[in-house]
């Protein structure tokens, strides 16, 4: 059922975790600049190949990210938010279940740290999408959006909201999506994150992966 303003205000209140409008207003708070730059990365995809070994191949795959925000942040001048694609670190393949978790990484761990350092350097934000592993749900291979800021640290983590089932024969997407598990997820973060929005000092930025 649609919520009434009174009914809003009370829900609100019963739970700080849920930012519900009132009259169609939000908290609102200044921009860092009128103006922002943008720039959108399409980096060099190799997918890992040694599952079992991936440290290597997915620490030269982080090297050429930081490469790519080094050159964002070059000739076209500094910039507001770097955003790069899906699964940067690890590339893609019809991987088993055990095998993405092998090659899924922490939120944050060593590769937000590399990348938290490259958006302090230039003072920007950096986004991409990875196969992550939590401690809160083990066992489960997540796809998230992850947002980090300028100064260094995790702003956003978010997981996908749902999966595409059966459209590979003979393979399926088996990441745990936020429908998956929608009961537990609501009483471990939330209403307000089943649609997660980061608000920052450039806008309210969303990760979505699709």
């Amino acid at each position: 059922a649609t919520l009434g303003a009174g009914a809003q205000v009370a829900q609100a209140a019963a739970d700080p975790k849920v930012s519900v409008h009132v009259k169609g207003k939000y908290e609102q708070v200044p921009l860092r600049k009128d103006s922002l730059r943008v720039t959108a990365v399409q980096s060099i995809i190799r997918s890992v190949r040694d599952t079992r070994n991936p440290a290597k191949e997915m620490k030269a795959n982080l090297d050429h990210m930081l490469d790519m925000v080094d050159s964002a942040n070059g000739f076209p001048g500094p910039q507001d938010l770097v955003c790069f694609h899906e699964q940067p670190i690890m590339g893609w393949q019809p991987w088993t279940l055990d095998e993405a978790l092998r090659v899924a990484i922490e939120v944050p761990g060593p590769e937000t740290e590399a990348l938290g350092k490259k958006a302090k350097q230039y003072g920007c934000y950096i986004t991409f999408g990875t196969y992550a592993r939590d401690k809160d749900w083990p066992g489960h291979l997540l796809l998230n959006g992850v947002l980090i800021g300028p100064d260094g640290k995790v702003v956003a983590n978010h997981w996908k909201t749902n999966n595409s089932r059966g459209f590979k024969p003979g393979w399926d997407i088996f990441t745990t999506s936020i429908y998956d598990v929608l009961d537990r997820y609501r009483e471990m973060y939330g209403e307000d994150a089943v649609l997660p929005v980061a608000r920052t000092d450039i806008g309210n930025i969303s990760c979505s992966i699709t």
